[in-house]
């Protein structure tokens, strides 16, 4: 495919005193699952762009979504050369389940279109999950990062952990580095991030899909009380927010799917994302996942991470 796939970019261009760019990465690499030709069924393929296979691929982590009739029947040959017919196949793949909901798990660190059909991408990425939480307390107006030197015991520094919380006169922290000499027992300089349990992701979460409207519900809401959110939480979760222009509503953008006989890189040609429309009336959030905002997952042999610049 020779292309970056799984990503997630986040910019922070609101806090004056954020400079300079953090790139994480994994030993992993994405595992891709693509029709096979000719076929609905999803399997796992790791192909460059002309078709061969990546060589020397790093390990790779999936979910196993159980059996799924989702995809149709398919006739295969036994161990004997007799024809079978197969109304269930084996589903794995970076979506926990076949066919995900909108808060169900995906393991790509941002939202990806995927190369077979779905009808709406997941919200809980790796970076959603795992990172999020972390970059919104760092990058907030109240974040405080605190220097001290703190004498630590043998004992301590066996059990400790970078995810540990201090407490220093009731205020809590989470250590971003620590330096000591582990041969000299000495007093060890700390550097701590306050702990911010009062900072939302977003004010509005994603929750429910309306698959009737290919719209996003947030809150809890649902279609006979619907929730659309905001803008900022329908693109923070990498949905993308698309208001008509002509009916004031929303202005729903599907998943396209995947045609049976399609190359992967020529079906993400063809579904490139489209850019949001310029509205008028009230706006409203769009169900469309998006690739926009998807870390740097590098398929065929690279890395799988999320980058922060600033």
């Amino acid at each position: 495919m020779d292309k970056v796939y799984g990503r997630q970019l986040v910019r922070e261009t609101t806090n004056e005193f954020a400079t300079g760019s953090l790139e994480l990465s994994t030993s992993f690499a994405p595992f891709l699952v693509s029709n096979v030709p000719g076929s609905t069924i999803p399997i796992h393929r790791s192909l460059t762009s002309d078709g061969k296979g990546v060589g020397s691929p790093l390990p790779m982590i999936c979910y196993y979504g159980g059996l799924s009739e989702r995809f149709g029947t398919t006739i295969i040959l036994d161990e004997t050369a007799t024809q079978r017919t197969v109304t269930a196949m084996a589903f794995f793949g970076l979506h926990e389940n076949d066919d995900p909901d909108v808060t169900d798990n995906d393991l790509s660190f941002g939202v990806e279109l995927p190369l077979y059909t779905i009808a709406v991408n997941p919200s809980n990425t790796l970076y959603i999950k795992y990172w999020a939480q972390y970059v919104t307390e760092l990058y907030s107006s109240d974040a405080r990062v605190v220097t001290c030197h703190v004498r630590l015991t043998e004992a301590d520094l066996a059990d400790l952990e970078f995810n540990d919380v201090i407490y220093i006169r009731d205020t809590a922290y989470r250590i971003l580095t620590l330096s000591y000499d582990a041969n000299t027992p000495s007093v060890a300089k700390a550097e701590l991030l306050m702990k911010l349990d009062d900072v939302a992701l977003c004010e509005d979460t994603p929750t429910f899909y309306w698959s009737s409207q290919n719209v996003i519900l947030f809150n809890g809401s649902n279609p006979g009380a619907p929730d659309y959110g905001n803008k900022t939480c329908c693109e923070f979760y990498g949905y993308r927010w698309d208001p008509n222009k002509t009916t004031e509503r929303v202005a729903a953008r599907s998943i396209h799917n995947s045609k049976s006989n399609e190359r992967p890189e020529a079906y993400h040609e063809r579904n490139r994302p489209l850019t949001g429309l310029q509205g008028q009336g009230t706006p409203s959030v769009v169900a469309c996942p998006c690739r926009l905002l998807s870390g740097l997952v590098v398929f065929g042999g690279l890395l799988w991470g999320v980058r922060l610049v600033s």
